[in-house]
């Protein structure tokens, strides 16, 4: 098969692909039968020709998943009309593009009697295409259900709740439900004695209580004592790791014995901001006595990826940690949690004891994982807290709190593992950073566009006519006060204090240009001879992970030379930087500009986002731009037009995925 096939995936969809692919030639060698069948389907050229968005990988895999419906016994496949064996064809295609695109299964609903696959779009560029009508619902369930592919079949495709799935995506679903059902089935019971210990607990951990409003980091610290599964949500500055800081102080407090707690996170960078947000809060314990200094010296400070934790096998998909061979702690506290895939998240459920407690923090409106599924938001399904009658009268009474009919829900949609935090520290109510964040959750583009042209303290909409002069303007603001620093430590304090922004990586105004434009910029200035790659003070990313050198995909330094003028990459360590030789770093770039995506666990005091007209359509999403705008702290400003803008915070993210009904 041609290597083309694989382009655009990601290096784990390509092996995933290949996987599929390689079973399902070896199980169906090309007898005469599948000859047959494939004489009916088109040619590559033919689909590509009249289907938009439809790549080789999901023209070759729908191919196989015919063949391999051939080669069962009784196939009934054989006694389908051509017509019918073309609906199956593109139903194949259809879910191995949704699987590309980060969904979890297909749901025949969305399909039914739908006009598929009709436009390309590219900026401005609208590209017409004559698509594929599929017929209704009913004949499309009818045509499944003769297959040989529910879940007591090993094809590669399973048809569970009118939805297709590849198999493995199936099993992993399956898998990570049943792991946290059985997590939510053994919640604790609590007697009179815990729960006159544990309001004595929360009272020493939340002294001050709030007026005319619910203490939720409280609450949240009450609900996740006696569950073993619990979900912390809430945007930038609620507190979730002050809030979990807390919550290990209470679990140390009633253990009768020492307990191994693992901090974790998706990503290196998310590690390290995870490691800082809970030192931080220590020491804020620490100052304030609040906490005895016992139990503070138990507390954990050092975040993992969650690849570390689980043990990488090199060149396998696979951890040294598995069912056979379980990790040995107490307490999981997963950060980032909407940027884990099911795959990885199925896997972590899977190495730990039964006996574990496992905590999840995260923003629900944030951007899903770059691979399959949304985890976050199908355990999250709701965007408020709403907790069972008896769980709601016990939270109610160790917290002192009252809780009205819009938390206790009476019917079954309440979800007692899930507790949000809605006050922000970072965006006061009447904070224009704040404002927009709520504008753009809510689709309110209108709104939000208008927030952003009133220009106000915390925001901005860039006046520049064009994206090189608004460039040459920001590099000037921001980057030269990185060249203008008399050693490291000031260089890169004063680099991370912005970023600009981009959806796109490739393309005029994606994070490659940018970042060249900005080095031109910098040459002009004398900063940057025009020959010389690596230089005093470019800042840069890792791409590539590299688990001796400790260094991830995602992890930020910078060139600076050492004390006898050889230049060095340094990464920031603990209160210092740790030096690296450059010839021993894994693939690295040039950060100036980052991709949306990239910042995901990072955050600025101010940030510039850049939305290009051409290339930026498919991308933009509300979930984007919200993720996007929360990485500053105190500042954004926006290049865009209002077409782009808008039209991205009119369109949402909805992975289809089974794992919220598997919840239910």
């Amino acid at each position: 098969m041609n290597q083309d096939a694989f382009s655009g995936l990601t290096r784990a969809q390509s092996e995933d692909k290949r996987d599929e692919l390689s079973q399902a030639t070896q199980a169906n060698p090309l007898d005469q039968e599948i000859a047959v069948i494939l004489n009916q389907l088109p040619e590559l050229q033919s689909v590509q020709n009249q289907l938009a968005e439809i790549e080789a990988i999901d023209y070759f895999i729908a191919r196989e998943m015919v063949c391999a419906l051939v080669n069962v016994p009784d196939a009934k496949i054989l006694a389908f009309s051509e017509i019918q064996i073309a609906t199956l064809f593109h139903l194949f295609m259809a879910l191995s593009q949704a699987q590309r695109h980060g969904h979890t299964c297909l749901q025949l609903s969305l399909l039914s009697a739908q006009h598929w696959f009709v436009s390309s779009t590219d900026g401005e560029q609208e590209q017409q295409y004559d698509g594929y009508v599929f017929p209704d619902f009913n004949t499309l369930l009818r045509l499944v259900n003769v297959l040989p592919i529910s879940a007591d079949n090993d094809a590669m495709v399973v048809f569970d709740n009118d939805s297709l799935y590849l198999r493995r995506y199936w099993l992993f679903e399956r898998e990570l439900a049943d792991a946290i059902t059985q997590r939510v089935a053994n919640a604790n019971e609590i007697i009179e004695s815990q729960i006159n210990d544990q309001k004595q607990r929360l009272t020493q951990l939340f002294p001050e209580s709030l007026q005319n409003d619910i203490d939720w980091q409280k609450v949240a610290v009450a609900n996740a004592l006696n569950k073993s599964f619990s979900i912390i949500a809430g945007g930038p500055g609620t507190g979730k790791t002050y809030t979990v800081t807390k919550l290990i102080a209470a679990l140390l407090m009633q253990a009768d014995k020492t307990l191994d707690i693992q901090l974790v996170a998706p990503t290196g960078k998310a590690a390290q901001r995870l490691s800082e947000s809970i030192s931080a809060a220590v020491e804020s314990f620490r100052k304030s006595q609040l906490i005895e200094e016992q139990i503070l010296n138990q507390i954990p400070t050092i975040g993992l990826t969650l690849h570390r934790l689980l043990g990488v096998i090199p060149n396998s998909p696979n951890f040294r940690h598995d069912k056979q061979n379980l990790l040995h702690c107490d307490v999981v506290i997963v950060d980032e949690v909407s940027m884990v895939d099911l795959p990885l998240m199925t896997r972590l459920f899977r190495a730990l004891p039964t006996t574990c407690k496992v905590v999840l923090l995260g923003d629900c409106q944030q951007l899903p994982s770059v691979e399959t599924g949304s985890v976050l938001a199908d355990l999250a399904p709701h965007k408020t807290t709403r907790f069972s009658t008896g769980n709601g009268q016990y939270l109610a009474q160790v917290c002192a709190e009252s809780f009205g009919s819009e938390v206790i829900s009476l019917n079954e949609s309440a979800c007692d593992y899930l507790t949000y935090l809605t006050q922000s520290r970072r965006f006061t109510g009447s904070g224009g950073i704040g404002l927009l964040a709520k504008a753009i959750i809510a689709g309110d583009s209108l709104q939000a566009w208008q927030l952003l042209a009133n220009n106000t303290e915390q925001l901005r909409l860039s006046k520049e006519s064009s994206l090189a002069s608004y460039l040459v303007q920001l590099t000037n603001q921001h980057y030269l006060p990185v060249f203008q620093s008399d050693n490291l430590q000031q260089a890169y304090q004063a680099f991370q204090q912005f970023r600009i922004l981009s959806p796109c990586k490739s393309g005029e105004g994606g994070v490659e240009s940018i970042n060249e434009q900005v080095e031109k910029e910098l040459q002009s200035k004398g900063f940057i001879h025009f020959s010389q790659a690596l230089y005093r003070g470019r800042p840069i990313m890792i791409t590539q992970n590299h688990y001796k050198l400790q260094l991830f995909n995602g992890d930020i330094g910078m060139l600076w030379p050492d004390q006898d003028g050889n230049l060095k990459a340094y990464f920031p360590s603990g209160d210092g930087f740790r030096q690296v030789s450059i010839p021993r770093l894994p693939p690295f770039e040039t950060v100036y500009a980052m991709t949306i995506h990239k910042t995901q666990g990072s955050e600025f005091d101010q940030v510039a986002m850049v939305i290009p007209q051409q290339g930026s359509a498919k991308l933009l999403t509300r979930e984007l731009l919200y993720t996007g705008l929360t990485r500053a702290k105190s500042h954004f400003q926006l290049f865009s037009r209002k077409k782009e803008f808008t039209e991205g915070v009119n369109k949402q993210v909805r992975r289809c995925s089974g794992l919220e009904q598997r919840m239910l």
